[in-house]
């Protein structure tokens, strides 16, 4: 449909390029016809016309203009005017159907317009634990894993290196990756919060300064 649109627009072009030169050349023949004739004496004399008798009242040819560039004029004007008028009709048949695509590709980029905002308004899943970078990642409003170098082009369901466009698994198994990634997730804060507490705990066994001796009158003695 898209090759159909651009070679319809390119044959318009060109028709548009002929009708443009066939004005041209009517109007100038129009003018010819239609200007007074000036002798080589200098005195004005009657027009050719587009349409006036080439002969006199005695039935014979004008001696005012010259009869036979009269007719050709007429007969280059009379086929100017066909051929202008079957290019006007293949003009407007072609913009008939450029119109109708152009219709159709902005109903569709429009509906598309309104998939993507409602998949980006969507609500997303929660991060998982990328195995193959070792990161923490979320999804895009496409499908895609945002967060990491070339997550654009992998799945986030399904975190294999495939279009987004195949990402079509189901949702069962994304939310038992999800309690996974959970689970991992509480598990890694534990981690921490038992190393942090057990640094604590070991810091508090190191003496912080040595005491050789107490004052009588001291809260500690």
């Amino acid at each position: 449909m898209e090759e159909d649109n651009m070679n319809n627009k390119k044959e318009l072009s060109s028709l548009d390029v002929k009708r443009k030169s066939l004005e041209m050349e009517a109007e100038a023949i129009v003018s010819e016809l239609t200007s007074p004739i000036i002798s080589e004496d200098g005195k004005q004399k009657n027009c050719m016309g587009i349409d006036t008798p080439l002969i006199d009242a005695d039935g014979y040819p004008r001696s005012d203009i010259d009869v036979f560039r009269a007719r050709t004029l007429r007969s280059r004007l009379a086929v100017i005017r066909t051929d202008h008028s079957t290019i006007m009709k293949k003009i407007e048949t072609l913009l008939v159907l450029v119109t109708q695509n152009t219709n159709n590709r902005t109903t569709i980029s429009k509906k598309e317009d309104e998939e993507e905002v409602k998949a980006r308004r969507a609500e997303k899943p929660k991060p998982k634990f990328d195995t193959q970078t070792g990161k923490w990642v979320v999804m895009n409003w496409d499908g895609s894993i945002a967060g990491v170098q070339g997550g654009d082009k992998r799945s986030f369901y399904n975190n294999t290196a495939t279009t987004v466009a195949n990402d079509n698994t189901n949702k069962s198994t994304n939310a038992e990756q999800q309690d996974n990634d959970e689970t991992v997730m509480a598990g890694a804060f534990q981690n921490l919060s038992t190393t942090t507490n057990s640094v604590v705990d070991s810091s508090k066994r190191i003496p912080f300064a040595r005491v050789n001796s107490v004052a009588p009158n001291s809260p500690s003695s």
